[in-house]
């Protein structure tokens, strides 16, 4: 009959719509258009502008805002008018990439059709902040309090975020401050954010004072909030780190994995092998199953505490963990070996990396100049350098500077100024430029006078 034919099409759009905001909900742009084309072509199909701001959702949560902008096309085209949400949509999948220039066209395209709204300003806010652009990030934040858009916790959050990324805890406790002569009620996110800021600037006080802030506000302090004390604590002592960790339970918090992952990282840096270990055992009993992170801070330990078996045997362990090695870790292991003098078996993870399909970066290759260099073996060192190219990498100075220490190890000053030369001409006019350890190599291999003249020659 009609009516249950009627039932039947309405129930087949139901399915199709809940479809579509799943793919959407999770950026799956692919799976999200393929949907919305079988709703076009089965018919179903009763509100169009809907279902396109579900695929420019989808785009949105992907980051796509060059996709966003060709389906925004063929919906004009097709005589359906974006409205505020599908705008929105659009100036969002700009905003999560950073992609300042085109949200803010789109932020004008709303405020010309809508008037500004607060989630406009928001996501120019975001899109500054995702761009790394602080003098952006101020500047729409004032341009929203100028349009009389009350400032709210999301935008605050978004500023403090924004400024803890470049180590600023200046401006962080300063937008702290703004939220409390706003009248803005101060989430865990905002002091979560101030306690990491001040961690990671090293500023342990601090970071203990917004803890205490958090709790007296009636705030429960969270793995998060506690593993940034911890990240803070081990930059001055590992111990100091440890010992916040055995005090999470007096917080009613257990730690995760990426508290124990943290002091694993600490104890590596200072190739505090047994420290490692230790916390690795911890780990275990805790009944988590350590991953990429762990197996690759226990092999840096090693290497840097000189013990090449041990670090071979964390790198086996992981792979017989079914744990499968990044390039971090196999550079890791592969620095171990060269650095202990073990060329031969750094040559064979080598080999093992490319059999595996793992991808080297020009650390790890650098570190095998590096080992050639301290032998004089200039013409392995060149192999290895040769190496970085042809895997489509770029030679970095520090690169550069362990060839040129190979060709003066091996007294040919001619190949080193060559080096020289080519790193000067790629690096020197670039913001990172040539570093102070670049230069002393060079000048000690042909002395002052003769490096200004290859300075002045590279332009």
């Amino acid at each position: 009959s009609t009516q249950s034919h009627r039932s039947a099409v309405t129930a087949e759009q139901t399915r199709l719509d809940e479809e579509l905001n799943r793919h959407a909900e999770v950026g799956d742009v692919t799976e999200a258009n393929r949907v919305l084309r079988r709703m076009l072509q089965t018919g179903a199909m009763s509100a169009p502008r809907m279902r396109w701001n579900t695929l420019l959702k989808a785009c949105a949560n992907a980051g796509r805002p060059e996709l966003a902008m060709r389906y925004y096309q063929e919906m004009l085209e097709l005589g359906i008018e974006p409205n505020l949400k599908g705008l929105g949509k659009l100036q969002e999948a700009s905003a999560k990439v950073g992609q300042i220039e085109m949200a803010e066209q789109w932020a004008q395209e709303i405020t010309s059709r809508f008037g500004a709204t607060p989630e406009n300003s928001r996501m120019m806010i975001d899109a500054a902040a995702v761009a790394g652009n602080t003098s952006a990030v101020e500047h729409y934040f004032k341009q929203a309090k100028q349009a009389g858009i009350q400032t709210d916790a999301i935008m605050l959050t978004t500023l403090m975020d924004a400024a803890a990324k470049r180590g600023d805890l200046k401006s962080v406790e300063c937008w702290m401050n703004a939220a409390n002569e706003s009248g803005v009620e101060i989430s865990l996110s905002m002091c979560t954010t101030a306690i990491d800021a001040a961690a990671r600037s090293g500023a342990m006080e601090r970071a203990r004072s917004w803890l205490t802030h958090m709790r007296e506000s009636g705030l429960q302090p969270d793995v998060v909030a506690l593993t940034a004390i911890v990240h803070g604590a081990a930059k001055k002592s590992w111990k100091l780190a440890e010992l916040w960790v055995d005090a999470f339970p007096l917080f009613a918090v257990e730690p995760n994995m990426i508290t124990y992952n943290t002091l694993i990282s600490a104890a590596a840096k200072r190739g505090e092998l047994e420290a490692a270990q230790r916390t690795y055992q911890r780990c275990l009993q805790a009944g988590f199953q350590p991953d990429v992170l762990t197996f690759t801070g226990l092999v840096i330990a090693a290497g840097r505490s000189n013990c090449i078996d041990n670090a071979t045997w964390w790198f086996r362990t992981a792979v017989e963990s079914n744990v499968r090695p990044d390039k971090v870790m196999m550079s890791a292991l592969i620095d171990a070996c060269a650095r202990g003098g073990h060329q031969v078996a750094a040559k064979r993870w080598v080999d093992w990396a490319d059999a595996g399909g793992i991808e080297l970066n020009e650390i790890c290759y650098g570190s095998l100049i590096a080992a050639a260099a301290r032998v004089g073996n200039l013409p392995e060192a060149e192999a290895w350098f040769a190496t970085i190219g042809e895997k489509r990498l770029v030679p970095r100075v520090v690169q550069y500077t362990q060839v040129i220490k190979a060709a003066s190890a091996a007294g040919d000053r001619e190949t080193a100024e060559a080096y020289f030369m080519e790193m000067a001409k790629i690096w020197g006019a670039k913001q990172d430029g040539l570093d102070r350890k670049a230069m002393q190599t060079m000048q000690a291999v042909v002395g002052m006078e003769r490096l200004e003249e290859l300075c002045r020659a590279a332009g």
